[in-house]
């Protein structure tokens, strides 16, 4: 019976995604260190992203009129970084990719303004998908941008090849 329940045990065990795992012999017990995903799924996110569609209000942003202002982000560290309005403004963020929506938080804090909220994110290939509500702060439950002046906008980014 105990040969088959560390045999289990040693199946859990090499399934989960570890850095590190060994057996303590003071207290007799396997002790596993987890990798930390957020630190994998925020290095994922690294590097600049182009804005390539805009939705606000459920209505379709045409590109060029979103590119005047506003091209693109930058993620480097826990800084994300607009390209265009508000490129001086440096807005530290916060993810959490074990959720479902994967969340992410944001606050920016300079001079002349200050704000924080919540966003939900999905990173597929080199797509990022944002989405936030510039009205009430309320997350959104999913990416799809919503009826007239309720505040939700949809970001899609594609990866640049811009270092």
């Amino acid at each position: 019976m105990l040969a088959i329940r560390l045999c289990m045990l040693m199946c859990f065990l090499a399934e989960m995604t570890v850095a590190d795992r060994y057996y303590d012999a003071s207290s007799g017990r396997i002790v596993v260190l987890l990798k930390d995903d957020d630190d994998k799924e925020l290095k994922d996110l690294q590097g600049h992203w182009e804005l390539v569609e805009m939705e606000i209000d459920g209505t379709r942003i045409p590109r060029e009129t979103f590119h005047q202002y506003f091209k693109g982000i930058t993620i480097k560290g826990n800084d994300f970084k607009f390209d265009g309005h508000l490129a001086d403004v440096i807005t530290k963020i916060k993810i959490d990719p074990t959720k479902s929506p994967k969340l992410l938080d944001f606050a920016m804090d300079d001079a002349k303004r200050k704000s924080e909220g919540g966003g939900i994110y999905s990173l597929e290939c080199a797509t990022l998908r944002i989405a936030m509500n510039s009205k009430s702060g309320a997350r959104p439950k999913g990416f799809t941008a919503g009826k007239e002046d309720d505040g939700f906008i949809v970001f899609s980014f594609e990866r640049s090849k811009k270092k």
